[in-house]
């Protein structure tokens, strides 16, 4: 808990000490929390593109572009 400010060392500078656990704690909450909203965004984006894409770019049927270079 911090000490209010007296006179004296108003308008200097304050530190809190932290201890390591606590940093290293938070530190890795926020790791978490990123990467899955990281993870969430790839997903998105992902589901975005196959959805805007015809099935031939993802599957090699007879539309594929494999097909194409192979018989023409």
């Amino acid at each position: 808990m911090l000490e209010p400010l007296t006179p004296e060392t108003l308008g200097q500078p304050c530190y809190e000490v932290i201890k390591r656990d606590d940093l290293t704690g938070a530190f890795q909450e926020a790791m978490v929390r990123a990467m899955t909203e990281i993870l969430e965004r790839i997903d998105n984006l992902i589901d975005i593109f196959t959805l805007t894409q015809p099935s031939a770019l993802w599957v090699w049927d007879y539309s594929s572009r494999w097909d194409f270079d192979m018989f023409w």
